[in-house]
């Protein structure tokens, strides 16, 4: 998933961790969740497991009974299916991060556990609304950006900011107490706030 919207574009700040630890101890928070399956992520990985059995059929048919029948190749099935679900399967384990410091909110999309993709920064002192997301919240925004784990997570928020185009962008993330705290910090006009369970 590309969610690039011209927002301002980041280094991930996980590869300054002496900083982190230092001068932003008292406003600096952090958030990871893991990509549920549920909707569109729940039709991939449906998708991947119909074309893993359809590759394992496939190879061991063609060994087998196909024009090359050499049995002892089928031996190499467990080991082809492991490297392409290894490099496959991550794009269906995502984890949402967010880190909230000095006034800066940047996003980071992790896949499989391993490869981190920075995706954008956003200046709290910019977004324009915060607010906690409802059933009858109504999204003005050209662009909308869901980094929450779950359509169904109790605390979601979202905020509305403007792209380096001039178009508005709505992204939806799970909410922490501490992450709301330091974001009425840099923008209180703008923040709506309910009680947060974490």
């Amino acid at each position: 998933m590309n969610y690039r919207i011209g927002l301002e574009k980041f280094e991930d700040p996980k590869s300054h961790n002496a900083a982190l630890a230092g001068e932003y101890a008292n406003n600096y928070t952090e958030y990871t969740v893991a990509q549920k399956a549920e909707g569109k992520n729940l039709t991939n990985r449906l998708l991947l497991i119909l074309l893993y059995t359809v590759y394992s059929v496939v190879f061991a048919v063609f060994f087998l009974a196909g024009p090359v029948k050499i049995p002892m190749l089928v031996a190499l099935l467990p080991v082809t299916l492991w490297i392409i679900i290894f490099f496959t399967w991550r794009f269906v384990s995502v984890e949402h991060e967010y880190m909230l410091a000095s006034g800066v909110m940047t996003f980071v999309d992790i896949y499989g556990g391993r490869k981190r993709k920075a995706l954008f920064a956003c200046p709290v002192k910019e977004m324009r609304e915060i607010a906690p997301l409802r059933p009858t919240t109504q999204l003005n925004a050209k662009t909308v950006i869901d980094m929450r784990g779950s359509v169904k997570s109790a605390d979601s928020y979202y905020f509305i900011i403007n792209d380096r185009d001039g178009e508005s962008a709505a992204v939806l993330f799970e909410a922490t107490s501490k992450a709301v705290q330091i974001m009425k910090y840099y923008n209180s006009a703008t923040v709506t706030s309910d009680s947060l369970a974490k």
